[in-house]
């Protein structure tokens, strides 16, 4: 039977100090597992097509065609919360190429939980018949902060198992209904994307997987002159 292995990477970029406005990059990576022997290969998002509603706004729905062979993700914007703006639904040219990448920015000087919420359904491709995977993780990574501003990262794969990759954490990790919510509690910024900073990030986990959702943003405020890396 073969696996999926999926990987959620959440990663920031910079902001731009002429627009005095910070921009956060979270990325997903998705792996392929074939086998229990098989290599792990890495889903692509680099194809992708609107294919309902306006670019980078709720009610929008594209199409990321041939993830993996033979199959595809749909990916729909459900909801835009606290004044976050979506920038652009998968940013290229930065981070992991390959990866999906939302660019979220959050308001400026406004103390709120601000997010944005999507859900992504596998398909086989060119069609809208559902694809069983039947086994995925999602591995959210580098969930930082500050003193006034912190991430969180909530999936929900309808239920499944969640895990913490290092004693002592980062991160609270609380269930919601059928999902898990990882948010930063250290308050301690970290440079970059990097996979043995295993103080802020945690592992969901289930079986038979069809569609997923995913919450992504921060609580706390942000200032006008702030400028932040996230990465």
């Amino acid at each position: 039977m073969k696996n999926l292995y999926s990987t959620f990477v959440s990663m920031k970029s910079a902001i731009s100090q002429a627009k005095k406005m910070v921009c956060i990059f979270f990325t997903i990576i998705l792996t392929v597992l074939f086998t229990q022997k098989s290599s792990a290969q890495v889903m692509n998002f680099d194809s992708r097509i609107l294919i309902s509603g306006s670019d980078n706004t709720v009610g929008a729905i594209y199409r990321f065609q041939n993830v993996q062979s033979g199959v595809d993700a749909i990916v729909s914007v459900d909801s835009i919360v606290g004044g976050a703006v979506l920038k652009d639904v998968d940013k290229s040219g930065w981070g992991y190429t390959a990866a999906f990448q939302p660019f979220i920015q959050p308001p400026n000087g406004v103390n709120i939980s601000a997010y944005v919420v999507f859900t992504m359904k596998f398909v086989t491709t060119n069609t809208f018949n559902s694809f069983s995977i039947p086994s995925l993780s999602m591995t959210a990574l580098d969930i930082d902060g500050n003193n006034n501003i912190k991430e969180f990262d909530i999936m929900d794969m309808g239920g499944g198992t969640t895990t913490y990759l290092s004693s002592p954490t980062e991160i609270s990790i609380t269930s919601i209904g059928t999902g898990f919510m990882g948010k930063n509690i250290g308050g301690a910024e970290h440079g970059g994307p990097d996979t043995t900073q295993k103080t802020d990030i945690f592992t969901v986990t289930n079986l038979n997987v069809q569609q997923l959702s995913f919450k992504v943003g921060t609580n706390g405020q942000t200032t006008s002159n702030a400028a932040r890396k996230y990465s």
